[in-house]
């Protein structure tokens, strides 16, 4: 993504899932440096709310040489994002998120961790259509570059009320037993992402044989 150049003026995202930080995992925030030079903002909840300000402020975000002054009641927030933030950062939380994020640098970065994502997911969408089977149908484009690594897999009709044998939550529970984890959604729906930092081409291999044979159970 190149935000910067695509003159976003803010982006927020989660750490929690794809960068495995875990339940609660503290967010991500990008601000446009266009936004880094607004004015100081009076610290009155009045003047806070007026929308030509865009922004919270934040004793974390004021500027660290007058932060504890008690002076003129102006805020001076940090250039950039920093100047966003309202308060410390919780710090068992950007421990876990630091973790995480040294893997992927080992990892290579996401240049090489997309590259293969792309080829793994493909993999796993030939799979699929090479089992030819009429109860599955897959709804997620098969162009790579309009999707991540996910895809969705419609069972039987997509009728929970008149095809509970397809029941995805029972396929689920099945699959779990035999040591896979997909996510599930309303109308049959099996999402499945093969996480390219530690799934391999045999884990979806191994994936797309286990459904076939819990579906044919």
């Amino acid at each position: 993504m190149f935000l910067h150049q695509w003159e976003a003026d803010f982006a927020v995202w989660c750490s929690y899932k794809y960068l495995n930080s875990g339940p609660g995992g503290v967010g991500g925030l990008f601000v446009h440096w266009k936004h880094s030079g607004d004015p100081p903002v009076p610290q009155s909840s009045s003047v806070l709310l007026d929308p030509k300000y865009r922004r919270l402020a934040g004793w974390w975000g004021h500027d660290l040489l007058t932060r504890f002054q008690m002076g003129d009641g102006l805020f001076t927030p940090i250039p950039g994002a920093m100047g966003y933030r309202l308060s410390n950062t919780p710090v068992l939380l950007t421990e876990s998120l630091r973790g995480s994020l040294e893997v992927f640098a080992e990892a290579g970065g996401m240049g090489p961790l997309r590259r293969k994502s792309v080829v793994l997911t493909t993999y796993l969408e030939m799979l699929l259509q090479h089992l030819n089977d009429p109860q599955l149908s897959l709804v997620t484009t098969s162009d790579y570059r309009r999707r991540g690594a996910q895809l969705s897999i419609v069972v039987g009709r997509g009728d929970l009320e008149t095809d509970p044998k397809y029941l995805v939550k029972e396929i689920e529970r099945k699959l779990e037993r035999r040591g896979v984890i997909v996510d599930t959604r309303r109308g049959n729906a099996l999402r499945v992402a093969p996480a390219p930092l530690y799934n391999s081409f045999v884990d979806v291999w191994l994936f797309v044989h286990l459904l076939k044979s819990v579906i044919n159970q």
